[in-house]
């Protein structure tokens, strides 16, 4: 049985208590306390530090001062044993950031992101996350060279939204805040690597833009009036004011405060919030036509719905223009951000390239090389902003 380490608790000559023992070396004595009772308990400290072993093996002020931690947090935490913090500490600790592996890092980006993004678009995410992190499962973030990002994308040049996904990567392994995900801590890296990476330019061809004609648009909303009023709505807001039916409409008419609340008739301004953007960059207002005015107070009198089920816009879609627009067989209603296209394409021809820059969150190079380009006939511009309830003898 080991022996008790001799520690005494004495009275000091100037008045008060202090602690000696002859077990440490060098020999401890404390500073002196008020009362017998204080440096017996500071003595009892030190034999429970010395037991069984004859040295300072542990120093119990720390473990002393985090139950005191644990007793009084006013987190979740408080009340709980010692155990139960160090049985945390052993299955959740992951090691330095510097030691995990981007495979771990990748799997925590793509959990993070799919709390914040549509599913649609972490569909897209995580297809690359998964190919990158498989390549170079075994490196750390900071054993990862340029040249073996530059041999990458090399090898798998496939989409330029590869660079986009992993340069947002990168960007917040190095401690940057980007796109709705906070900043680490604790970064890994200091720098991105993807800095030293030049940018792909993103080349869209001619016929990758897709419009609706006035003679289309007005063919379809005959054929809602008639045969499929309930996604009229819909696509009237959709064609007129640039929104995308199932990334930004749907949420505008369904999110709290948004929809009606965020039409001003009186100043003839819609609202398109942070929450609904696609780009989540910043809140615009688009400023309303005069047909466009006419359509959503007719709307708004009605009580006509604004959002449709998924399956009924498919089949009005079907119906509405089944033909294909293209040579090789491209549907207009398969056709990504179509409606938005057409929006722009009309708009490009009435508002300057900073108004519709501003109020319809696109690039300057967007509405110069491929808006302004699709519609020749100013005739067809002006039957297109004259498209009214009345022009369809709905009043």
């Amino acid at each position: 049985m080991p022996r008790r380490p001799k520690v005494n608790v004495t009275p000091s000559p100037s008045g008060g208590w202090y602690v000696d023992t002859s077990a440490l070396t060098p020999r401890y004595r404390s500073k002196p306390f008020a009362t017998e009772a204080e440096a017996e308990f500071d003595a009892e400290r030190i034999r429970r530090q010395l037991a069984g072993t004859g040295s300072a093996a542990e120093d119990l002020r720390a473990i002393d001062s985090a139950m005191h931690r644990l007793a009084t947090s006013e987190c979740p935490e408080r009340g709980k044993p010692l155990s139960f913090a160090i049985e945390w500490f052993i299955a959740n600790y992951k090691g330095d950031s510097s030691d995990r592996p981007l495979s771990s890092w990748i799997a925590e980006f793509k959990d993070l992101k799919k709390a914040v993004i549509e599913a649609k678009t972490y569909v897209e995410i995580e297809q690359y996350c998964d190919h990158f992190s498989a390549t170079f499962e075994k490196l750390t973030a900071g054993q990862l060279t340029v040249k073996q990002l530059t041999a990458y994308f090399e090898a798998n040049p496939s989409h330029w939204h590869r660079d986009k996904v992993l340069r947002n990567f990168f960007s917040w392994l190095a401690g940057e805040e980007c796109r709705r995900l906070v900043a680490l801590p604790h970064p890994p890296i200091d720098t991105s690597p993807m800095d030293y990476i030049r940018r792909p330019v993103y080349q869209r061809e001619s016929d990758e833009i897709h419009i609706l004609y006035v003679g289309q648009v007005r063919h379809a909303i005959e054929v809602a009036i008639k045969d499929y009023p309930e996604p009229l709505g819909q696509f009237v807001f959709n064609v007129l004011t640039g929104l995308r039916p199932e990334a930004e409409s749907e949420k505008f008419w369904k999110l709290p405060n948004h929809g009606w609340g965020k039409v001003d008739f009186k100043r003839k301004l819609l609202t398109v919030t942070r929450q609904i953007e696609k780009t989540s960059k910043r809140n615009r207002q688009l400023v309303l036509m005069p047909n466009v005015l006419a359509w959503l107070e007719y709307f708004k009198a009605k009580g006509t719905p604004m959002a449709c089920p998924r399956r009924a816009w498919r089949k009005f879609t079907e119906a509405a223009y089944p033909k294909p627009a293209t040579p090789d067989g491209v549907r207009l209603d398969h056709v990504q951000d179509l409606l938005r296209h057409t929006t722009l394409s009309n708009y490009a021809k009435r508002l300057s390239v900073v108004e519709i820059e501003y109020q319809f969150a696109t690039s300057q190079d967007m509405i110069v090389s491929h808006y302004l380009s699709q519609i020749a006939d100013d005739a067809e511009i002006e039957e297109f902003f004259s498209l009214t309830p009345a022009s369809f003898g709905l009043v």
